[in-house]
Parts: structure tokens; C-alpha cells; sequence
């Protein structure tokens, strides 16, 4: 089975391996794990917590970071203790990270294509940098299949499915889960997930970059797995519990007011195969809780949404198809006027407000010309 990897899985974990004795060997136990803020930064760092905390001399805490976090990224680091601690960055990069703890003991592991050039010191690994093709490994799945290759940490026999499923990259990550032998005869993963495993991933990613999002839900995150029971998020008395069952009523009500209006007020470009959705910056925070609804709800269409913020637009664009690069084909045609960019599959940016009819115009040209060539194929 080969996706498109330059070095083998051990080759990978290996490099872990040297971070990892890197940090035993530093005259220091106490760990700050700061990981991205959905699923796939939880997973990585719930396994990755597990792994340091068997070895049994660390004293680790782990604390989640957004991509809004990051824009106020002094507040953020002004809540937080750094001070005679190891600083582990998982799924996650800004290079705000390296002038920040430049003078202290710090170790950045990623696996978003678009910042892996960034990734040029020993103690950063960008996986990468390790695959010829568009899908990489999801973070949660790597560190996940990482620690599983120990064979001394025991999870929830659920888990490996949140594992897999972390970051919507499947395929991949079938190469990085190491299968157990009744998994593999049951054929267990080669059908949808049970529904109980997607509901768990939908609740943390519920929480994920909106304006209702509570400081903190790693430790609940935890919670549940060390639990052993994927229930437990529902059913358990726990105060954090039941404050995020609380919230995430009002989470739905938001979303399902925004998916109606965007379901109702849209223009649809049939030979272009586009969507457009206008939303106001007050309904940007519940965006990305509608984004998969909509590209399910007009499948065969890219999905182009403008939010207006000031004297610009903020630019979210979905291809339809993976043999559209979004940022290969359309980004050469808005450089000289707006900001945009990405991976081939998503990408965004902002335009100025009144460049904003020229930027739909030039996106509507391109695809009817490029629609127009691939039907004659």
C-alpha cells in the first residue's frame, strides 16, 4: 500500500523517536502541549500526553489554540504560564510560535502542506515534507499510530476510529492506524463509521472556531476517552459536561438559523457550477458549522462564501472535485488585487469591498471556461 510517501512509516515515527529523547534529555519535566483546537489537534495531543506520561517523570499540561487565538496571540500567551517549560506545538503552525519561544526548549510537529518550508530546524517535523501527493496523514492519525507502535498505552478499542476520522483523510490514514487482525477479517473500517463515533467528532468540532466556544474543552475531551466510554459525554454528570450540552443547544439554534437563510438566499451559477452565500461578520463565527452541510446539500458545486467585514470581504472558497486545485487555478488571476491562498482543496482571503464585483466576475470567467473544457473531454 503506498500513498505517495518518500519514507516508510518507521522512518516517520523515528523522527519522533529523536524529538522525544531530545525532551527526556533536557534537565526539565515540566511540558506545555499547545495543540489546534479540533479533533484531529486533540487526538494528536491526547496521544501524544498518553506516550510522555507512561515514561512516567513528566509533569505535562495541554492547552488548545485557534486560528482566532492566533490573531491575538500576546492575550493568549498572556493567559498561559510558559515560564521553565518544554513547549510541544502539535497541528498547528504561525511563525509567531518560534519568535515567542525562541530562547526556550521548544518542539513544533505539523502536517500542513502549505507551511512545510518553514520547517527547517531538528526539532520541527512538518510530515509533510515526507508525501509526494495532496492527502497527508492527519495529525490526529499519525501520533495516534505513533503511540500505538509503543504497544505499552491502552485506549478505548473505539478510538482508533476518532483517530482515523479526525481530519477526514481516510485513506491515509489507513496506512498509519496499525490494524488489529479481527479488525482487518471484520473489514471493519472499510464501511461508515458507526454513527455514535461521528457524533462524538461532531460535538468536539462543534466547539471549534465560533464565537460560542468555550476557553477550554481539552480536558473534557480527555474526560471522555480515559473514561473508556464514548457515552460519557453524554450521559455523565460532570459540570463541564453538562455546561457544553447546555451550549451546544444554543450552537445548533445558530447554526440551523444560518444553514436556513443560506439555504433560502443563494446565487447558483449553473455552467459555472458555483454557489455564492453572502454572510455578515456576525454570522462569520458559525460558518464553518454550515460549510459541510452546504457542500453536501449543492454536491457538484464549488462553494464560494463572502463575508462582509468593514471595507472588505473575507474570501471562503470549496472546490467540487479534487482535480480542481482551487489555488493553482485561481490564484494567479487575484494577485494583483486581493489577498488569497490555501491548499488545492480550500482556500480563502479577503478583497476590498469595492473590487469585490470584479473578484466575482473574473471567478465566474474562469470557471465557465474551464467547466467548458472539461465537458469536451
Amino acid at each position: 500500500m503506498n500513498f505517495g510517501n518518500l519514507i516508510t512509516k518507521e522512518e516517520m515515527y523515528s523522527k519522533i523517536d529523536y524529538i522525544v529523547e531530545k525532551i527526556k534529555e533536557i534537565n526539565n519535566k515540566n511540558i506545555q502541549i499547545i495543540t489546534h483546537g479540533d479533533i484531529d489537534g486533540f487526538v494528536s495531543a491526547y496521544s501524544l500526553e498518553k506516550y510522555l506520561s507512561s515514561l512516567g517523570e513528566f509533569n505535562i499540561k495541554s492547552k488548545s489554540i485557534s486560528y482566532d487565538d492566533l490573531i491575538h496571540f500576546d492575550e493568549y500567551c498572556n493567559k498561559l504560564d510558559f515560564q521553565n517549560k518544554i513547549i510541544i506545538i502539535l497541528d498547528i503552525f504561525d511563525q509567531k510560535f518560534i519568535t515567542k519561544f525562541e530562547w526556550q526548549d521548544y518542539f513544533i510537529i505539523d502536517h500542513h502542506d502549505g507551511q512545510k518550508k518553514y520547517f527547517v530546524n531538528e526539532n520541527m517535523i512538518n510530515i509533510a515534507n515526507y508525501f509526494t501527493i495532496d492527502i497527508v496523514p492527519s495529525m490526529g492519525s499519525y501520533m495516534f499510530g505513533y503511540v500505538k507502535s509503543k504497544e505499552k498505552i491502552s485506549f478505548p478499542s473505539w478510538f482508533s476510529l476518532v483517530a482515523r476520522f479526525s481530519d477526514h483523510t481516510f485513506e491515509s490514514n489507513e496506512f498509519f492506524i496499525p490494524l488489529t487482525k479481527e479488525e482487518k477479517e471484520a473489514n471493519f473500517f472499510m464501511g461508515l463509521p458507526r454513527s455514535e463515533v461521528v457524533d462524538f467528532i461532531e460535538f468536539i468540532n462543534t466547539f471549534f472556531n465560533n464565537p460560542l466556544e468555550i476557553d477550554e474543552i481539552y480536558h473534557v475531551f480527555k474526560q471522555c476517552v480515559d473514561s473508556g466510554n464514548i457515552f460519557y459525554y453524554l450521559f455523565s454528570n460532570s459540570k463541564e459536561l453538562i455546561y457544553l450540552r447546555d451550549l451546544k443547544k444554543e450552537i445548533d439554534k445558530t447554526r440551523d438559523k444560518l444553514l436556513k437563510k443560506c439555504l433560502t438566499k443563494h446565487k447558483k451559477y449553473e455552467k459555472e457550477r458555483l454557489v455564492i452565500f453572502n454572510l455578515n461578520e456576525k454570522e462569520n463565527g458559525a460558518r464553518r458549522l454550515i460549510q459541510n452541510q452546504l457542500e453536501y446539500a449543492f454536491i457538484g458545486y464549488n462553494i464560494l462564501i463572502l463575508i462582509k467585514k468593514d471595507d472588505i470581504f473575507v474570501i471562503s472558497y470549496r472546490t467540487n472535485t479534487t482535480k480542481f486545485d482551487v489555488v493553482k487555478n485561481l490564484k494567479p488571476i487575484y494577485d494583483v488585487y486581493c489577498k488569497f491562498g490555501g491548499h488545492p482543496f480550500a482556500a480563502g482571503g479577503f478583497v476590498k469591498a469595492e473590487l469585490k464585483k470584479r473578484f466575482i466576475k473574473d471567478t465566474l470567467a474562469y470557471l465557465r471556461k474551464y467547466y467548458l473544457e472539461e465537458n469536451k473531454k
